[in-house]
């Protein structure tokens, strides 16, 4: 039971650890191999753009679990208390809303790719994970704002702790 709270709870940061690293390395072995060895791979610019989008989408799911998403606080801080929580559930409940329909397009987009049977030309594989990895993030994102919501927003005495907690 530890190990799956502990998942819970640091899953997209595990991710995106693991999708930066492999990005910083493949950009130094890049620099390596283009000008001390003047041989390029010819697939780690098309890996590195697509750990660079997947870390994007996979940190809607992090900001979302730490609260650290963008706002404007000093418009909620000029606001009653009560209008101040009416507001973050508003805006808590229409990104999970926008979420769920990015991804509904997403899984769309997904599934014409995968239908079409096409490759990626440097790494050779199927152009639709591409996509299908940025369409988990959404997916988690819309997951990550549901608890959120369930678990600070409408709890009195969580709603001032913050969504880590």
């Amino acid at each position: 039971m530890k190990k799956l709270k502990w998942l819970e709870e640091n899953f997209e940061g595990v991710i995106l650890v693991i999708f930066l690293t492999l990005l910083t390395t493949l950009v130094t072995l890049q620099i390596i191999m283009r000008y001390l060895f003047h041989s390029p791979f010819s697939w780690s610019e098309e890996l590195c753009r697509m750990l660079l989008v997947w870390s994007g989408f996979f940190s809607i799911g992090y900001c979302a679990r730490k609260g650290s998403t963008i706002r404007l606080d000093t418009v909620l801080t000029m606001l009653p208390p009560l209008a101040q929580r009416i507001l973050l559930n508003f805006t808590t409940i229409f990104m999970v809303g926008l979420l769920m329909y990015l991804f509904a397009g997403a899984f769309r987009l997904v599934m014409d790719t995968a239908s079409d049977g096409s490759m990626l030309p440097g790494l050779q594989i199927p152009q639709y994970w591409l996509y299908a990895v940025p369409m988990a993030g959404l997916a988690l994102g819309a997951v990550r704002f549901a608890q959120v919501l369930i678990l600070t927003r409408f709890f009195r005495d969580a709603g001032t702790k913050g969504a880590s907690e």
